[in-house]
C-alpha cells in the first residue's frame, strides 16, 4: 500500500512541477497592431501613446484586441493537485504510522495531555523500520572492521588516522633506573632522597611504556 501512495505521490507532484511550468503570462494581439508591442514592452507606472485611440475605443479597448493565455484553468487543475496530494500525505502518515509530533507538525490548540500521548505512543509502529535501521549500520561497521585489516597495512592506517600503531624505538627500549652510590659510600640524605625520587620515575616511566607497548599489541 504504501509503495502504491508513494508513486501516487511522485506523480501528483511531477502533475504539479509541469503545469506550474506552463503557468506562464503570454497572448496574442494582431500583426497590425503595433501599439500593442509597445505597450507590452513598458515597464512599471509607464504609459504609451497610441494611433487611433477613437477606433480603439470602438471596438472594445484592449481587452478587445489582446487575447491572454488562460491560466484560470490551471490554477483549477493546480488547487485539486494539491488537494490531492495532502491527502495521498496524510494516507502515508496514517498507514505507517508516522505521528504529528514525530514528523514535528503540531496545533497550538492541543492539550499538553494530547502532546504527552502523541510523544508516548508515536514511535511504536517505526520501531521495526528503527530496528531494521539500527542492524543496517552495525552491518556496515562490522563490513568496514572485516575490510579495514585485510586490505591496509599498519603503517597506512596509522598515517591515515594519526594515531601510533606502531610501536617506535624508545617504546621497545626498557627504561633503565639510575645506577646506585657504590657499595660502602656515604651518601648525603639530600642526593639519598634525590636518588630515591629518581628510581620512583623510572619505575612509573617503566609502567607507562609496558602499558602502552600491551595496548598497541
Amino acid at each position: 500500500i504504501y509503495s502504491r501512495l508513494a508513486d501516487e505521490l511522485d506523480l501528483t507532484t511531477k502533475r504539479i512541477g509541469v503545469i506550474t511550468r506552463h503557468m506562464k503570462v503570454k497572448g496574442w494581439y494582431s500583426g497590425d497592431a503595433g501599439d500593442i508591442a509597445n505597450m507590452l514592452a513598458a515597464d512599471d507606472t509607464e504609459f504609451v501613446p497610441i494611433g487611433n485611440a477613437d477606433i480603439w475605443a470602438a471596438n472594445g479597448g484592449l481587452s478587445g484586441a489582446v487575447a491572454f493565455w488562460p491560466v484560470e484553468k490551471f490554477i483549477l487543475v493546480l488547487r485539486e493537485l494539491y488537494s490531492a496530494r495532502e491527502q495521498t500525505k496524510q494516507a502515508i502518515y496514517e498507514i505507517t504510522g508516522i505521528s504529528d509530533i514525530v514528523r514535528g507538525a503540531s496545533q497550538a490548540s492541543e492539550t499538553a495531555t494530547a502532546q504527552n500521548i502523541k510523544t508516548q505512543w508515536g514511535s511504536l509502529r517505526i520501531q521495526k523500520m528503527q530496528r531494521m535501521m539500527e542492524r543496517c549500520a552495525r552491518d556496515i561497521f562490522v563490513m568496514m572492521a572485516e575490510i579495514i585489516p585485510a586490505k591496509f597495512s599498519h603503517e597506512t592506517l596509522q598515517q591515515m588516522t594519526g594515531v601510533q600503531i606502531i610501536p617506535t624505538q624508545q617504546d621497545l627500549t626498557p627504561v633503565q633506573p639510575p645506577p646506585p652510590p657504590p657499595q660502602g659510600a656515604q651518601v648525603p640524605p639530600e642526593q639519598q632522597q634525590q636518588l630515591q625520587q629518581a628510581m620512583q620515575a623510572a619505575q612509573q616511566a617503566e609502567q607507562q611504556r609496558q602499558a602502552k607497548l600491551a595496548k598497541l599489541q
